[in-house]
């Protein structure tokens, strides 16, 4: 027989082993809702960035270029406009169509950078050997223009569409006007009276000549940007010989009149008064030609005209080696050089 003791331990193990069998089980846990990653409207602004994106590239020609590729963006877009404002699965799935578009077009910039990139570099060359025969002729701004155009990006950087556009135009715009390469020379003889700065008659229907080709360079830049605003550059650099001026004449009372720290010396008053004349006769030179653009300019058309006027003095014009004839009027002359842009 069994103690009473032995039987107390007995039914203990017995209850410990219900309860271990039954009550000590999990209950089985709840099921988790499904986790979504994107709201609506990150799937929006995804879309709306794709159709930018896709609306620059119809401006690029892309889809004539690249029709496969531009294809297979306009069709992702398409699938994330039309998962978008229905569940929150499918707004995962707008958003990574939307995303898939973006890739495509990503793709498609890639290319057209690589394309403007090597045409940029053609470009410089050409310009860089027209300012060393030159140097009047292209500002040293527009080479710098040029290395700031297309900024490298590197393999993993996004491609901002937009901006990709900006430097395309501008790239555009320096290749038409070195081509066009709208420069003349004027002989301070033949457009200015002995000892003048106002232009002769001669002087205006030479400038007026030279003006036909201004204006219809600017009439196909036009065509070429037909929304934007335009602005004509007029650059004109004014020479003069190394003759000095003698203090009798009006032209010498016209040329120290407001002039600061005239120089005591005399050769140095030389200079300084042949820079001053070479001055006035570019600014003459300049002027008439601004009056010209903007008579023809209709009352429509938003163009602005800046001047770059240059006074070189006595220096020699390029192409011109020293030791040169003090006095030869191939020194007495006036360059002009007209350069087309669009204005923001």
């Amino acid at each position: 027989m069994l103690s009473s003791a032995v039987k107390r331990v007995y039914w203990i193990l017995m209850i410990s082993c219900v309860f271990i069998g039954t009550g000590c089980a999990r209950a089985p846990e709840p099921p988790q809702p499904p986790v979504f990653q994107y709201t609506s409207e990150e799937a929006l602004a995804a879309i709306s960035k794709a159709e930018k994106d896709l609306s620059v590239l119809k401006s690029l020609a892309a889809p004539q270029k690249y029709p496969q590729e531009f294809a297979n963006a306009e069709n992702a877009l398409a699938q994330a406009k039309t998962f978008i404002n229905t569940t929150p699965q499918e707004i995962d799935r707008a958003y990574a169509s939307a995303q898939q578009s973006l890739s495509e077009t990503q793709a498609i910039l890639r290319k057209l950078y690589e394309e403007m990139a090597e045409s940029r570099e053609v470009i410089k060359r050409e310009i860089k050997e027209i300012a060393e025969e030159d140097p009047d002729s292209i500002d040293q701004h527009i080479i710098v223009q040029l290395d700031g155009l297309l900024a490298d990006y590197d393999a993993e950087q996004e491609i901002n569409a937009e901006q990709l556009v900006r430097d395309i135009e501008q790239l555009k715009q320096i290749e038409y006007n070195a081509k066009k390469n709208l420069g003349k020379t004027f002989e301070s003889d033949v457009s200015f009276g002995a000892g003048e700065y106002e232009l002769s008659d001669k002087g205006k229907e030479a400038i007026q000549e030279y003006y036909q080709d201004v204006l219809t360079a600017k009439q196909q830049f036009r065509a070429l940007f037909p929304n934007d605003s335009l602005k004509v550059t007029v650059k004109v650099i004014g020479y003069a010989d190394q003759v000095g001026i003698l203090t009798s004449t009006k032209l010498y009372k016209q040329l120290i009149e407001g002039a600061e720290n005239l120089p005591g010396d005399a050769d140095e008053r030389k200079i300084f008064l042949n820079q001053r004349l070479s001055e006035l006769r570019a600014k003459a030179i300049a002027d008439y030609v601004k009056e010209l653009i903007l008579q023809d300019c209709s009352t429509e058309e938003q163009l602005v005209v800046e001047q770059v006027i240059e006074g070189a003095g006595e220096k020699l014009p390029p192409n011109l080696e020293s030791p040169y004839p003090y006095q030869d009027p191939r020194r007495r002359i006036c360059r002009i050089f007209c350069w087309l842009s669009t204005q923001e």
